[in-house]
């Protein structure tokens, strides 16, 4: 940059040539102030270095912990055995044919019935009405039968003594028995033929009866029925009743359970938030159909007609207990190269390790015998 463009132009001396600067203590200031300010402005001074702004630091987040205590509980550890229901006899019933609409039921869930009892039928006001007629007309033909054989008799009689007369007047006459046998034979012929085809369509009427019925083939409990709505038709093969036999009704114990099981102990099984008693019980103490050798079972105290073949029950069978134990939960504790540990917060807030000697435990809670006391602070997470 050409500094005379920056220079301002002084009063000239005729003496010396030169501009006259006084050098008096005012005159220095402000002739320093003039030479920074033209200085400056022509850029011969370097402009003050704009140094870069530090970073910010965002603050570090701290670690965030979720805190449980040591507490006292009572602690059980157990496994839960799985098994199925299944009655010692069960049968499901339905109606051969559909369409049809229900006539009367005659059972209701729980009855306690025996083989051959009525349970169920559609409506058979008409074949009823046809049996009776054809039942009266199987009666009227035994009357009529009853009747020409009793007439057959005593005619017979009449005409063995009025073939006897003749010939012992020796009058040569067709033989009057003769004739009486063959005239009752073929009345009695036509009326037993009759009787035959009447008979048959009585048996075809009661069979169409019984395809309209339902009945129970072994003794047990109504176990379910079907609620038919009002003018609803029957489903061809459709489930409407079942009947069990309770007498032996057992839980099949699933397979892989039976060694923590004592045979002969009682438990509490519970299928279908009910509770029941059993006892166990293994295949060769039981003398049922329903029975697979060499499997286990609970066999009921006392049988419940609301129970269906393939529920599933589960019996809680306790294998260690202890009660008022100082306890942690299960979740804080971990192995650390095969020590149980816990970790802690130090008096700095700073997470540190607390190797524990634990005791029995479950998915909930373990105990712990060794390394914790009771209302310490955990880290659970």
């Amino acid at each position: 940059m050409n500094l005379s463009r920056c220079r301002k132009k002084q009063p000239v001396s005729q003496d010396t040539g030169y501009a006259r600067v006084r050098r008096g203590p005012a005159g220095t200031l402000v002739f320093l102030f003039v030479c920074i300010f033209l200085l400056s402005g022509c850029g011969i001074l370097p402009r003050e270095e704009e140094l870069p702004q530090a970073p910010v630091l965002e603050e570090a987040a701290m670690d965030e912990y979720v805190l449980t205590q040591v507490f006292r509980s009572d602690i059980e550890v157990g496994t839960n055995i799985r098994c199925t229901y299944i009655p010692s006899e069960q049968e499901k019933l339905s109606f051969s044919l559909g369409g049809e609409k229900i006539g009367h039921v005659y059972v209701e869930p729980g009855d306690h019935v025996m083989p051959g009892d009525l349970l169920m039928e559609l409506d058979v006001t008409d074949i009823d009405n046809s049996i009776r007629q054809q039942q009266n007309d199987l009666d009227s033909l035994s009357l009529q039968l009853a009747h020409v054989s009793e007439s057959w008799d005593l005619d017979l009689e009449a005409a063995r003594l009025e073939d006897s007369w003749n010939q012992s007047q020796g009058i040569s006459a067709s033989s009057r028995v003769s004739s009486v046998n063959s005239q009752y034979a073929s009345q009695q012929s036509l009326l037993y033929n009759a009787y035959e085809v009447a008979s048959l369509r009585l048996e075809e009427l009661k069979k169409q009866k019984e395809k309209r019925q339902i009945f129970a083939s072994i003794e047990g409990n109504i176990s379910y029925l079907y609620e038919f709505e009002a003018g609803e038709s029957v489903v061809k093969d459709r489930n409407v009743v079942t009947v069990t036999n309770m007498e032996n009704a057992l839980f099949e114990v699933y397979s892989g359970n039976g060694d923590i099981i004592d045979i002969g102990k009682q438990y509490t099984l519970v299928c279908n938030d009910k509770s029941y008693q059993v006892t166990a019980r293994s295949s060769d103490q039981l003398d049922a159909g329903n029975v697979k050798e060499g499997m286990i079972y609970f066999q009921m105290e006392v049988s419940d007609p609301d129970l269906s073949q393939g529920d599933t029950g589960i019996v809680r069978i306790t294998q260690a207990e202890k009660k008022n134990t100082l306890c942690v939960v299960t979740g804080a504790v971990q192995d650390l190269a095969g020590q149980s540990v816990v970790y802690i917060l130090d008096d700095q807030g700073m997470r540190q390790v607390q190797p524990v000697t634990v005791g029995i435990s479950n998915e909930k809670i373990t105990e712990i015998l060794e390394g914790l006391s009771e209302g310490q602070a955990v880290i659970l997470k």
